[in-house]
């Protein structure tokens, strides 16, 4: 189409005028100029000049600066644990799981926009009291700003709208799930027990304290009175009743004392037990087994455990009918 721009003052059968002459030529100078800058600044063109495209997401891009970003720290461990092959084969699967979650985010940021949905100011405002008041777990990690935050609030909206909204966990299924798995409802074992403890010293000095427990578990099975010993050489406050601790539940146990216990017979002593606070010498007194528990106990937390199953399948159904829709070209 240029071409003929240029060329059409030397026809042979058509000849213009020497200003028509210089008209066409300006003509054909504008519009190619015109069309280059169109196509140089387009939003996609102009990104890849200044930084390379990682993904397509639909009409945005995802920059290899961004990814990057996400993965800053993750190629710090990934570099302090391999080398050679097998480090560029975890950075390249980390980068591709990496990416696979911005273009999920990018994906749900627009299907927000396009659905209207977004976080007011007010909302913002409720949200940070109730995270100022305690209301997510300590282990969770906040957005550093709070457009930051926004972003991750509208998306947890729009899922909310979109999916959560429709799971439903229905009385016949819980019941179903508890007939099906009563027995990983399992109330702990209880040992009823008692200890003679001896604590470390504030500079301690192990081998001298492991030695005194060893004297003493010796002289106690040659018969001397637990209760007695209990009382004379435990530095526990449950000496004044004999080391006597009570029922104690499996899990409520220190780690150690509660793997001894699992091979203990009603009526024996244990050899001396190192824990974090010293060393513990301990007599079985009476288990109570574990047993199953009532439907009523657990049907709680079963409905916990089925709606975030539920839910967990339906993001991904729905995000996967998402993607199927969207325009996604990985670059890498």
């Amino acid at each position: 189409m240029f071409q003929n721009f240029f060329l059409l003052h030397k026809l042979p059968s058509f000849r213009l005028p020497r200003p028509l002459i210089f008209l066409s030529r300006l003509l054909a100078g504008t519009i190619f100029f015109v069309i280059s800058l169109t196509f140089w600044a387009h939003p996609l063109w102009a990104q890849e000049i200044s930084d390379r495209i990682a993904a397509i997401v639909n009409d945005e891009v995802i920059t290899l600066t961004e990814l990057q970003a996400e993965i800053r720290d993750e190629l710090i461990r990934l570099k302090a644990r391999y080398r050679g092959k097998e480090l560029d084969r975890r950075v390249m699967q980390k980068k591709y799981t990496v990416l696979n979650d911005l273009i999920e985010k990018k994906l749900l940021a627009q299907e927000a926009r396009t659905r209207g949905i977004s976080m007011s100011d007010e909302e913002m405002d409720e949200a940070e009291q109730r995270i100022a008041g305690g209301a997510l777990s300590p282990n969770t990690t906040l957005p550093e700003s709070r457009e930051e935050m926004r972003k991750e609030l509208t998306l947890q909206k729009l899922l909310a709208f979109q999916v959560r909204q429709h799971v439903m966990v229905t009385p016949g299924d819980i019941r179903r799930h508890y007939e099906e798995f009563e027995g990983q409802y399992m109330e702990s074992p209880e040992y009823h027990i008692r200890q003679i403890l001896l604590l470390m010293d504030p500079e301690p000095d192990i081998d001298q304290t492991k030695q005194r427990a060893q004297d003493l578990y010796t002289e106690l099975l040659e018969g001397e009175d637990f209760s007695e010993y209990a009382e004379r050489y435990s530095d526990g406050p449950e000496r004044v009743r004999g080391g006597d601790l009570g029922f104690i539940a499996k899990h409520e146990l220190l780690t150690p004392i509660g793997q001894a216990l699992e091979t203990m017979k009603v009526g024996e002593i244990s050899p001396p037990i190192q824990t974090s606070l010293g060393f513990h010498i301990i007599i079985l007194d009476e288990t109570q087994v574990a047993k199953a528990q009532s439907f009523q106990q657990v049907k709680d937390r079963i409905r916990d455990q089925l709606f975030q199953k539920k839910l967990l399948q339906a993001q991904q159904k729905w995000l996967g009918d998402l993607k199927r829709r969207a325009y996604i070209e990985v670059k890498l």
